[in-house]
């Protein structure tokens, strides 16, 4: 009964925390169309829509028979009168049937985002208990999530992965991540009347002003290179599917260009059994480590770890590994 009373409570609030924070902008969208006017360019229509700090503008205007006038011409009015660098939302022409274009532009990305990922497996049959995800969400979040399921093997995928898989589905569909998390819990607490649970780890990064969500939920530390730094951001909660309700850890950074973000499971953590500070342990070896590339960093640190174990993982192991850098306009 206080599983389907949490459910309840989560299903009542759904439609009240649906992101529709979206403002539109009239002075914007009558300088701009006075801008097109004066340039011999005739618009239908502006609407110029701001929502979590970003903008997008879109344009309808009578197409120009795939000559790429939204390019040449459109796009340098735009970002001239917005004061911002503005980037075209598709590549191909959206050319309507009664001959008209609705051309859609959202502001570019001060930081761009690439990402690494390492893995070992316990079970011989290469089904990992680990399950992760790197994905664009809207209003220009960057999200990487990492979900470690209760044991190894081919039930703790199962966990794992209808963690990350909900937390995907909610995120995308404009769900704040305080709901999401909460219903994969009462959902992960309803599934099954065995013990089951399933840690989330989630980075969210803003990618128009490099601000960053660490959000833990039963989850080990995460690690933040900053030039030859490493600050350690750590947690203090149980993992979803234990308790009737939950509450996420969540603490927030700027970061910098350059700046590498290292999440890991607790397989990797766990690899030396002699260490007993097993954080400072892996701060100190992330510090070591030279190379910028995501990739290689991830692989790094895998392959350490792995010296400590002769090769034979303990415990599924998992290493993410995001750089951010700022782009010249």
């Amino acid at each position: 009964s206080g599983q389907f009373k949490e459910v309840s409570a989560v299903v009542s609030n759904l439609a009240l925390r649906i992101d529709t924070n979206v403002d539109f902008n009239r002075d914007l969208e009558e300088q701009i169309m006075v801008a097109l006017d004066d340039a011999g360019i005739l618009p239908d229509d502006v609407i110029v829509a701001q929502s979590s700090g970003s903008l997008e503008v879109e344009i309808k205007v009578g197409n120009c028979g795939g000559r790429r006038k939204c390019m040449k011409d459109i796009l340098p009015i735009v970002n001239k009168n917005t004061g911002k660098k503005f980037v075209k939302m598709d590549n191909i022409c959206n050319i309507k049937v009664d001959g008209s274009c609705s051309i859609k532009f959202k502001e570019a990305y001060k930081y761009q985002i690439a990402g690494g990922v390492a893995r070992a497996y316990k079970s011989r049959d290469k089904v990992s208990g680990d399950n992760y995800s790197f994905m664009e969400l809207k209003n220009g979040k960057y999200m990487m999530a990492l979900s470690d399921g209760m044991g190894t093997g081919a039930k703790a995928a199962i966990e794992s992965n209808t963690t990350i898989s909900l937390l995907e589905k909610f995120l995308c569909a404009g769900f704040d991540k305080d709901i999401a998390i909460r219903t994969i819990n009462s959902l992960i607490l309803l599934k099954s009347n065995e013990e089951s649970y399933a840690t989330v780890d989630m980075t969210v990064i803003n990618q128009y002003n490099g601000e960053v969500e660490f959000v833990k939920v039963g989850a080990v530390s995460t690690f933040v290179k900053s030039g030859n730094k490493v600050e350690i951001i750590r947690t203090s909660t149980l993992p979803v599917g234990i308790l009737s309700s939950v509450e996420a850890d969540i603490e927030n950074r700027k970061l910098k260009s350059g700046d590498l973000i290292v999440m890991v499971t607790d397989g990797v953590l766990d690899s030396n059994k002699d260490e007993l500070n097993k954080e400072k342990w892996l701060s100190n070896m992330i510090e070591d480590i030279e190379t910028r590339n995501p990739q290689a960093m991830a692989d790094t640190i895998l392959i350490n770890c792995l010296d400590y174990t002769s090769g034979v993982p303990n415990d599924d192991m998992t290493v993410m590994v995001a750089k951010i850098w700022e782009t010249i306009n």
